[in-house]
Order: C-alpha cells, then structure tokens, then sequence
C-alpha cells in the first residue's frame, strides 16, 4: 500500500516562499559521486524527535541534535552524489547558510548565499530572496564583531539600504511588497511560512515525532527568523518601506502592478462565424449551473439515473465523474455542506484583502485582513481538513470559468476526478487502486475522442511517493524498506504510463498541463502530466500581472509556456467570484486561446494551435520565458488565413 501525493495547483493563500537550498563543494580527488537525475533519487532523511516538533524549538539545547543530523545529512549529500537540478543544489545551499547563521558562522554564510544566489532560476528570488536576510546578518555582524549593539544595528542599516538601493526596481518591486507583508505578520505568535516547500501539507497518518527533511529545514529557517530576524525585524521593515516609498508613483490611485494582460486579451462575439468547440476540464468537478449557455450535451444520454446510450456511464448529459476509489459517479461536482459553504463564504471574503496585502495595496480589504490574521494568530494561516474540502468543491469550477471567459463558442465537457476523498484526505491504495487509476485516465480520453473534444484541461499534479527512512526499533528491516520503496515506484510507474499512453491515444485532442506550485524544475521532480513531454501537450507555468515568474510556480524544460496565474478573480460553485493564484489558473488561459483558435479555424490541427500559441508569445522582461499573448497569436491565425485566399 501507498500513497502517491496529490498536487492542488490552485493557491489561494499567498504565505509561502521559498525552500531548502544546496550546490556540491569540490569532491575528494579521485572521488567518483553518484549521479542524481530526479528527485526520487535523492536520499532520503528523517529525525525521531518529540511528537510536537514545536517542542525542538524552545531551546538551542533541544534544537542542536536535529540541526546536527540536517547538516551531517546535507554535507553528505553534497560529497557523495552529483546532483543534476540546480534548484535542489541551491536549495541545500540555503539549508546550510541558516545553519551556519545560527551557529556564528559568518564567514561560511557569505559563501552559501553566494552559491544558492548563482543557482537561482528567478530573478526576483536571486535578487531579493530568502538569503538576504542571512547574508545581512552575517555582514553586520562580522563589521560589528557581534550580533547585537548600536555599531551592530549601524552596521546592518547600511548594508541592507546600499544593497536594496542598487536593485532594479521593477524587477523586485513584488518581492518587496510580498517581505514588508511577511514581516508585518510575523511576531512571537504568528510564523507565516516564509518557505516553499516541495513537500505536501502534514500528513495526519505520518509517524508522530518522526521529522522529514522539508519541515526540518522550515524549522531552521523559522529559528533564524524569530531568534535572529525578529529582533532586527523594523531595521529590515523601515528600508523596505522607504524603497518602495521611492518609486511610489505621483498618482497614489495608480494600481500595482501594471497588468500587461488586458491588452493581450481576446473576447469573441457571438455574431462572429465560430464553430463550437468542445472544451473538456478533467479536474475536481464542475458546478454545471454556472455555466447554462456553455455546457456540452450528450443528446444520447437523460438525466433520469441510466446509461441510455451504452457508453457504461450513468447519466453523462454534460460529462463523466470518478470517485477518489477510482468508481464511477454520475455527480459532476464535489458536494458541500452548511458548514463547509460557511467557511467558503469566510474565504471567498478574504481573498482579495489578501491579494492586495500581499501585493503591497493599501486596500480596506488588505487592512482588514492583516487585522485578521493579528487576532486569529498562527492557526489563522494554517490549511485544514475543511480547507482541503472546499478546495476539493470549488477547483475545477474556477479553472472551467478561466477556459471559457470570452469564448461564446466553448462547450464545457467536464471530467470529475477526486484526487482526495470525502474527507479531504488521500487514504492509502494497493496496485490495484493505481491500475484503475490509469486505466481510468484511458476511458477518459477515449470518452473525450468519442464526444469531439478539441481541449483538455489538467490542472493537477501525480507526484512519486516520498519514501522516508524506517526508525530503528521499528521491527522493519533494510529488505523490508526496500521492497517498500520499490513497490511505491512501480505503483507510480503505473500510473504515469497509463497516463502517457492516454495522452498518446489522442493526437487530435490538445492536452494543456499546470506545472505545478512548488517552485521546482517539474521534469526533476517527476509530477505528471507536467513532467512529461509529448507532441500534444502543453505545461503552463504562472507569471504575475506584470509578467514576471510568481514566487511559487515550478519551471523547467517542459514548462513552455507561461501565464497569468496570480490575483485572478475566477466564478466558483454557486456563481460568485474569488481571487485566486496558482498555475491551475494559469494553464486554463493557454485552454482558452486554444480553444478559440479551434472556434476561428476548425480545421486546424493540434500542431498548427501550439505554433500559433509559440509564435505569438513574447520574451519576459529579462528574456528567460516565453509569456502567451492571444492577441498576437489570433492575428497571426488570421494572417494564415489571408495568405491561403491570396496566394
């Protein structure tokens, strides 16, 4: 038994960041280290420590044995593998700059921050990430001699306004406006997360006491935070807040920041010459009544509990449904009760104070949300079980409303598929479960050939299973482990196959794939579908409106294609609207322009639509991605077209 982890690619709780770090130091001559070409190759860690790992923190006495293991486990790492991601290089970089800050290592520091710095993907996150503070520190307090102390406190002014005051501006102005936030919110009390990990929420199943290297390497960076950081916290706050009083502009009613999307925008009219086109969005349901004018119908099928035309589905007027267990359901939408539609309601309300909060707005909805989060503390930013049903309810009804926005052409088919159960959980399966899982994702794409589908949204995410370390004292033996281990990968390997080969099946039908929100390289860590490169896929990463890489999207060789993915306003179960990010939202704007490519020119192939897409894309600011404009790609279609009638 096993459980793969499930990826929500929609988050709607800006409060993480950044995650562990690390680069390989010079190996021992004639050393030959061990290649690492995925994640799951990574050896794995884990500490046995007290049940409440919060226990660690209340002394440098109960702390020392856990950063001990972390950096005996990091260093070796380092001197025996050959690691071929340099996110995870510089992730372990970090991990070893905040312990060397908590041990007085000043020297050492500057040579982490350096080497995590050289490896950074994002200019932003290179530029004014999470090594800022350490190296600041560290600076100061080799100038000063100590870490505390007027000459220390002078010391560290001057270093962080010299090194804020040479940053280009446009390129930082998010992240300067996502750390003024996290400082304002953290005190003793409340510790948002200031780092993205790439592990999944708590699993409530885990050992207890039993420590992984992602929460070891959170807990290092929030004993940093509140025993080195906290008490410099304004001299950190006072110049970030004069940078951006620097270039705040004349106009205080201008928004921030520029949206670059508007004007790439295409929205069609009914009384164009469109061909309907089938748009299907394989997802965690769909709340059909929200979209009464653009839903597919199955005119063999009745909705009065039977399979009327044979296809082994009950009642799938407007698609098919399945079940956490891999059954099949004719329910198209993840049902929720009184108390759960409560807590939406609390979301739903709080969601555009937290995109301005964090976008550095000075909105009465960001003031009201910091107050907020003051007087519900840290369990005020925590995601619980509740969370996770109303994440499973309302999903895919804002990735659907994202596909078909301006498009009177767009039918929705919709593909129900509970990546977690009733309960918001992912309880355990054997092989056999996965087995219907990829034979499930089979029957998917055969129903969507059968019924014309053009475009087929997945923002979702498979992950490989992490396999932590058996405790000694467990009654479990290295064997044991090993078969467990490889057991969990071929329960993965089945499923990944399954779904290549569905993929495969439909060169005719586009697949467009979220890459993820663990700002990772996606063809290291192995999700699917992002991770896989096929000739009729697509993966989306998520830039925000200014078109600069959000904090949180993952990247890579097989991510294309970005878009819009931060602070979008998108309908949910019942019609409303929320302000939502994610790359979930960001792979639904790519499904849109193909879908109205398709609605233009029905003739089109799958490649003609990914050229047109490609081709119309424009270069980020620094020219490092490629950013979809639809505009440019619907002229660029109707170019085509008037070559063809004048040769």
């Amino acid at each position: 038994m096993v459980r793969l982890r499930a990826r929500r690619l929609l988050s709607a709780i800006p409060l993480t960041f950044l995650a562990l770090a690390l680069s390989p130091p010079a190996t021992a001559s004639g050393a030959t280290r061990e290649k690492i070409t995925r994640a799951a190759e990574m050896p794995p860690f884990s500490f046995k420590g007290p049940q409440s790992p919060d226990d660690l923190m209340a002394s440098p006495e109960a702390f020392a044995p856990l950063a001990a293991a972390v950096r005996a486990h990091v260093e070796r790492i380092l001197r025996d593998y050959d690691i071929q991601d340099e996110t995870t290089l510089k992730n372990l970089h970090t991990t070893l700059a905040h312990l060397d800050l908590l041990d007085g290592r000043d020297d050492e520091v500057l040579e982490e921050v350096s080497a995590a710095r050289q490896l950074e993907e994002k200019t932003d996150e290179r530029l004014l990430g999470i090594t800022f503070y350490s190296e600041a520190i560290a600076w100061a307090r080799k100038d000063a001699g100590r870490g505390a102390g007027e000459f220390f406190l002078h010391s560290l002014r001057s270093h962080v306004n010299q090194y804020l005051n040479g940053l280009p501006w446009e390129e930082v102005r998010q992240a300067v406006a996502r750390d003024r936030a996290l400082l304002d919110l953290t005190n003793e009390h409340v510790v948002p997360s200031w780092i993205r990990s790439r592990s999944p929420e708590p699993d409530s199943k885990a050992e207890e006491g039993v420590i992984s290297l992602p929460v070891a390497d959170r807990m290092i960076f929030e004993r940093v935070l509140l025993t080195l950081i906290l008490p410099v916290k304004n001299e950190f706050m006072q110049a970030l807040e004069s940078l951006a009083e620097a270039h705040q502009p004349a106009d205080r009613g201008t928004p921030l920041p520029v949206d670059i999307w508007k004007s790439r925008a295409v929205s069609l009219k009914g009384d164009e010459r469109l061909t309907p086109v089938v748009v299907a969005i394989w997802d965690s349901g769909v709340d059909t009544s929200v979209f009464p004018d653009r839903l597919y119908v199955n005119k063999r099928e009745k909705p009065n509990g039977r399979d009327n035309d044979g296809n082994g589905f009950v009642s799938d007027v407007n698609g098919i449904g399945f079940r956490y267990d891999g059954g099949r359901t004719p329910e198209l939408c993840y049902p929720i009760d009184g108390e759960d539609k409560r807590l939406l309601e609390r979301d739903r309300a709080t969601t555009q104070g937290k995109a301005d909060f964090f976008s550095g707005i000075d909105s009465p909805e960001a003031r009201a949300y910091r107050q907020g989060v003051a007087e519900g503390g840290r369990d005020s930013l925590r995601i619980g079980d509740a969370d996770k049903r109303i994440m499973n309810h309302t999903h895919g009804t804002e990735v659907a409303d994202i596909a078909v926005t301006g498009n009177p052409a767009a039918r929705l088919l919709v593909v129900r598929q509970s990546l977690r159960d009733n309960r918001g959980e992912t309880p355990l399966m054997d092989a056999a479960g996965w087995r219907r899982f990829a034979l499930n994702a089979l029957s998917i794409v055969g129903y969507c050939k059968a019924h014309g589908v053009r475009v087929v949204n997945m923002s979702w995410s498979l992950s490989p299973p992490a396999m932590a370390p058996i405790q000694p004292g467990s009654g479990v033996g290295i064997l044991e482990q090993e078969q467990g281990a490889r057991f969990a990968q071929e329960c993965f390997a089945i499923i990944k196959r399954g779904l290549t080969l569905a993929i495969q099946s439909a060169p005719e039908i586009l697949f467009v794939a979220a890459a993820g929100n663990s700002n990772e390289d996606a063809t290291f860590s192995e999700g699917i579908p992002p991770s896989l490169e096929l000739p009729n896929l697509l993966t989306v990463g998520a830039v925000d409106p200014s078109g600069q890489p959000t904090e949180f999207t993952s990247f890579g060789k097989t991510v294309v294609l970005y878009a819009n993915g931060k602070s979008i306003e998108a309908r949910i179960p019942g019609g409303e609207r929320m302000t939502v990010s994610g790359t979930s939202l960001a792979a639904p704007q790519v499904t849109n322009l193909a879908a109205k490519l398709f609605a233009l020119a029905p003739s089109l192939k799958v490649a003609d639509v990914i050229d047109l897409i490609k081709e119309g894309a424009s270069p980020s600011r620094d020219g490092t991605i490629s950013l979809i404009n639809p505009k440019r790609s619907v002229v660029l279609l109707q170019i085509r077209k008037d070559k063809k009638r004048w040769p």
